[in-house]
């Protein structure tokens, strides 16, 4: 039985070129799956960005305030704000490469920005690293030790000294990423690492070369912006030099020789055993112009003997060595563990805790056991002071049966009898005291029973904050949540959120009550009982069951919530969408009639489905025999849209009338 695939993806930002790698691992096998590349209208590290606000309320306010919205529209919606934040594109529209790669089904990995690297070199070697010691190295200064956005990687080095990395301020690019996150998907993508250039270029070639210990080989990497030369003696790396030429440098090979001339004679260079090329100049002509210039050295393309490439893709050698380093991202993110890998990570170490599915606080595990220990302390009183109730009646009740032979035992009576009354308050004063843990226990009490009578619940966190009780956990039905938060007077909803836990749509939630009126357990306002009647769907959901049930082949039920979205959003959007929708589902169905109706409604707009509502018009007239009308619509369609990629169709359409003519 095979496993689930699982995905990595290489992010990669050479000045204004972008690339993406997509990896899979599938039943342990580690393949290539897709490369793509573009060119941005410019570089996303010096993009400055705007944030936007949008003051829309949470899923978890519009729960707890009973806002007028139906349950049903948050089942399939994982992001926290309704209102979707808008991406200011900086790749061009008709090159949108992310919208290619489905990173919400894997881990994404991205390369620093290697401005914002600053290196120390420190003559002993470093295995582990903190704050306090970059302090110590003078990495950084003692203002910064609290500063919790910096992040830091150490690169050892055969003579056993290290370079200490530290990086500052923002990842632009992450930044972007988060910004298309928030545009593109409903939760959360995952990250894996942030690394540097150089670091993925060595890792790649400790995956695939076996070097001998006193091998010296120089690896060539060439790209837009980043040039590299960094040369290794056997497996360890010794330097790296960066190489100066213009971004559309032509001859950047010779550019590259010079640099390597210039080391030689400088005595900076070893005798090369070896030359690996990589980058946008790594291809055949490339390896044979260097192997002229070096003709005792092996001149070779880089390639990845131990990574599998897909069957269902069509990726070359020469596309394997110019996508090095997003390969090396991908990669490094599925197999952290491989001992040749250099282990560094300049994420944000919030952001690898907050991706944590399960984490409790130490003050949560000391309150619970705090709670446990008094509980069986408490309970363990309480008999021994009922056992010395129960034995003082005993007495009691024997010197009352001797009290008619001696009176003299009257007043040993009286004083047993106050004493048992000072045992009563005594008692009294336990439960007074007990009071608030029996509160405990009567919480524990009803969550135990709310996770019994709710399956595939459970919770994460319980803990007491500012007079308040606070209670994070998961369910697999959000209806669930309502259900909880009615277990306790004034509760309150403050977080909802969708997750996916091992294949399985799950919701995180978090409810508050005051302590203090845990008591009174039979009180649930009206609101809180009508909440789920109140609930109103909302346009964007609605259509995204359009689009379902339309994918789906569920031409009446669409056709049903069609009409529905017209009757209740007239003034939306997206109406011209269902116009067009209506039209090419009555097409399919052969009501000509219908169809022609709904797509002269979505022709009428302008939107990027226009185009198609003249190519479906067109058609339609022609199933019917109006060849006039159909060439109406064509021609207004190569008028209007020109360069579209639906005027070959429309031609076809046209050359099929032309060929039955004849």
């Amino acid at each position: 039985m095979s496993k689930k695939n699982k995905y990595f993806f290489g992010i990669f930002e050479d000045g204004t070129n972008l690339k993406v790698a997509q990896l899979k691992v599938s039943n342990g096998k580690l393949s290539l799956v897709r490369l793509e590349k573009t060119r941005m209208k410019k570089s996303i590290y010096a993009d400055k960005g705007k944030k936007k606000e949008t003051g829309e309320k949470t899923i978890a306010e519009r729960l707890s305030s009973g806002d007028n919205v139906k349950l049903k529209q948050f089942k399939n919606l994982g992001a926290i704000k309704l209102g979707e934040r808008r991406l200011d594109s900086i790749v061009d529209p008709h090159e949108n490469l992310l919208n290619k790669f489905p990173f919400n089904l894997g881990v994404t990995s991205l390369n620093c920005n290697d401005e914002r690297i600053v290196t120390t070199h420190i003559s002993s070697l470093v295995k582990s690293l903190t704050l306090r010691k970059l302090v110590k190295y003078k990495a950084i200064g003692k203002n910064e030790k609290h500063d919790k956005s910096i992040t830091y990687g150490v690169l050892p080095y055969p003579d056993k000294t290290s370079d200490i990395l530290v990086h500052r301020g923002e990842n632009k690019l992450f930044s972007y990423l988060e910004k298309f996150n928030q545009s593109q998907y409903k939760k959360k993508l995952q990250y894996g690492i942030i690394d540097l250039n150089d670091i993925s270029i060595l890792n790649i070639v400790h995956l695939n070369y076996d070097l001998t210990s006193e091998q010296n080989t120089l690896i060539l990497y060439l790209g837009n912006e980043y040039k590299k030369v960094l040369l290794l003696k056997g497996n360890e790396f010794i330097k790296s030099v960066s190489i100066t030429a213009p971004t559309t440098s032509q001859n950047a090979n010779e550019i590259a020789r010079s640099k390597l001339m210039l080391m030689q004679d400088e005595a900076e260079l070893p005798l090369i055993n070896s030359i690996i090329l990589c980058g946008e100049y790594a291809k055949e002509s490339d390896v044979r112009y260097f192997q002229e210039k070096y003709p005792n050295s092996d001149v070779e393309q880089l390639s990845c003997e131990n990574l599998l490439v897909d069957e269902s893709s069509e990726i070359t050698s020469n596309q394997v060595a110019e996508f090095a380093i997003p390969i090396a991202l991908a990669w490094k993110t599925s197999a952290q563990s491989n001992k040749l890998i250099i282990p560094t990570n300049f994420l944000d170490k919030k952001i690898i805790e907050s991706q944590k599915v399960f984490k409790v606080g130490w003050h949560g595990f000391i309150i619970v056991t705090l709670i446990f220990i008094f509980s069986m302390f408490s309970t363990n009183k309480i008999l021994e002071f009922k056992n010395n109730i129960s034995n003082i009646l005993n007495k009691k009740l024997l010197l009352n049966r001797t009290l008619q032979e001696n009176e003299n035992f009257i007043k040993k009576n009286e004083k047993i009898y106050h004493e048992i009354e000072s045992l009563k308050n005594n008692e009294n004063q336990i439960k007074s005291i007990m009071q608030d843990k029996n509160k405990w226990s009567y919480i524990l009490d009803v969550f135990s029973r709310d996770l019994d009578n709710n399956p595939i619940s459970w919770l994460r966190k319980l803990a007491w904050k500012d007079s308040l009780i606070v209670t994070t956990g998961f369910t697999t039905k959000l209806e669930n949540v309502i259900t909880f938060s009615k277990s306790f007077p004034e509760s309150v909803i403050k977080n909802v959120d969708s997750e996916l836990i091992a294949s399985t749509n799950v919701w995180a939630y978090e409810i508050q009550f005051p302590y203090s009126e845990v008591i009174v357990f039979s009180e649930v306002t009206d609101s809180l009982k009508n909440q789920s009647q109140k609930i109103k769907r909302l346009p964007k959901t609605v259509y995204r069951e359009i689009i379902t049930l339309y994918k789906q082949k569920d031409f009446a039920s669409a056709l049903r919530l069609l009409k529905y979205f017209r009757d209740e959003f007239p003034q939306h959007s997206l109406v011209s969408n269902t116009n067009y929708l209506s039209g090419e589902i009555y097409f399919r169905l052969d009501d000509f009639t219908k169809s022609e109706k709904f797509l002269l409604k979505a022709s009428q707009h302008n939107n990027p489905l226009k185009p198609f509502s003249y190519l479906m018009l067109a058609k339609t007239y022609d199933k019917i025999g109006n060849q006039t009308r159909k060439e109406e619509f064509i021609k207004i369609l190569q008028k209007e849209f020109p360069n579209h990629e639906l005027i070959s169709v429309a031609k076809k359409l046209r050359n099929k009338r032309e060929v039955s003519h004849e």
